[in-house]
């Protein structure tokens, strides 16, 4: 008998045991599960950051290859060469301003003033007239329309 008058016996002292060495199992299965968790959370972040960088990359990838495009490519007066920049943009016309106005001017009598309003003309109307003058009629009525503030003919 013990001091309160209760029977012990050595089958109680057991039972506390296994249930003490329990829950000391219990306590490392549930610390161990809490890191299988967080190994799998930042396992599924590295996953995602991964997908991340390959999106970018790819991207990237193709504006490369889109300017290589670019500068490979011979920009002339041909009228029926056409680009889509990004899906979010306009078909553009991509012709050489300033080369193509060096040519148009190269005989005019004040070259400077001809070349700034080619250049200008180029830009809005997007082509320049082949020849030194005259043609201005292959350039459409945006290149034979366009006028100065004193109503004359703006592009030459």
């Amino acid at each position: 008998m013990d001091q309160y008058g209760m029977e012990t016996d050595d089958s109680a002292y057991s039972f506390i045991q296994l249930v003490s060495k329990s829950l000391s199992q219990l306590r490392i299965e549930t610390f161990a599960c809490t890191v299988v968790v967080l190994v799998l959370m930042a396992l599924r972040e590295i996953l995602v950051m991964g997908i991340v960088v390959l999106v970018c990359l790819a991207k990237v990838s193709s504006d490369a290859e889109i300017g290589k495009e670019e500068k490979d490519e011979e920009v002339g007066f041909s009228g029926d060469e056409l680009k889509v920049r990004d899906g979010n943009r306009r078909l553009m016309q991509e012709i050489d301003c300033g080369g193509l106005c060096k040519g148009r001017c190269s005989e005019h009598s004040r070259p400077n003033v001809c070349h700034r309003a080619c250049g200008t003309c180029c830009v809005r109307c997007k082509c320049v007239p082949p020849g030194t003058s005259g043609n201005r009629e292959l350039c459409g009525t945006c290149y034979t329309d366009m006028t100065t503030h004193a109503n004359k003919t703006k592009c030459p």
